[in-house]
């Protein structure tokens, strides 16, 4: 069977494919163009559709200014408390002595940042629901939308540095009135590791355990020059050892959000103790 195609029909034919084409190569410059403007916009390297999300991971709630700074000032630390298919939620951890009252509105955007091993991903999304805590007042659960893309930053490894430093702790959830002696083994711009105490008793061992266990909240106060306020630290992993004593825990935490003079300070110090080492 001859099949008979007239000129009029070639010509519509090419010009369509011709037109679906350009509108194909349209959209991926458009998509590209997107993309990138958005991880400029964030201040991150790549675009990535899926993140490595999960509960109790750290977070930073920031809100949409002009700068980063201006953001940073009014930011307030977080962990994700779930995971749904379309949702995220929550669960602040405001810092001491500062009030959040119109900060994080219902149907605002906000600049979310979620701490993972080897990188961070940043995101901004529109908030759902607040619900106060009735047992913190201060302390919210921010439920807002899951986000499709995340801009990917690359987290440098920061350099640890072995020292003995004494420091006191407290639990933020506590008050001010349980302070607890420790010794900082390792510090970094990061974080620290750190010890608590001798403990030739279980049970004593076993009440450390369950009162810093990973999520806590801490206080650290060191002595550290320009350094006035306590720093706000999150309990990453714990652990017993043995140490001459008996038995000790072991901590590994993560600074939350320090400011910029407390970074300059604690970069300072790791600075002085690699021009000189402590001798033992």
């Amino acid at each position: 069977m001859n099949i008979e195609v007239s000129n009029d029909t070639l010509v519509w034919g090419l010009i369509c494919g011709g037109v679906s084409c350009l509108t194909y190569s349209a959209y991926q410059q458009y998509k590209a163009q997107a993309t990138a403007t958005y991880a400029a916009r964030l201040g991150g390297d790549t675009v990535i559709m899926c993140a490595p999300l999960r509960p109790q991971q750290d977070a930073l709630l920031l809100p949409v200014r002009d700068s980063r700074e201006e953001a940073i000032a009014d930011s307030m630390p977080a962990y994700i408390l779930n995971i749904e298919r379309t949702t995220l939620t929550l669960q602040t951890d405001p810092k001491p002595g500062k009030t959040y009252c119109d900060t994080f509105p219902v149907g605002g955007s906000v600049v979310i940042e979620v701490k993972g091993v080897s990188a961070i991903y940043r995101f901004e999304t529109r908030v759902l629901d607040r619900v106060r805590i009735p047992s913190n007042l201060q302390e919210f659960h921010v439920t807002v939308m899951r986000p499709r893309w995340v801009v990917k930053i690359q987290r440098r490894h920061h350099e640890r540095v072995t020292l003995s430093l004494p420091a006191s702790i407290e639990r933020v959830q506590d008050g001010a009135n349980t302070q607890r002696s420790g010794l900082i083994d390792n510090i970094s711009e990061g974080g620290v590791s750190m010890r608590i105490g001798e403990a030739n008793s279980p049970h004593l061992l076993a009440e450390w355990q369950r009162n810093y266990v990973p999520g806590t909240t801490l206080r650290l106060r060191v002595d550290l020059p320009n350094l006035p306020n306590r720093l706000l630290a999150r309990v990453c992993a714990a652990e017993t050892i043995v140490v001459r004593g008996g038995l000790a825990l072991r901590l590994g935490c993560a600074f939350l959000s320090p400011s910029v003079n407390e970074q300059e300070a604690i970069l300072r110090y790791i600075a002085q103790l690699q021009s000189h080492p402590i001798q033992e």
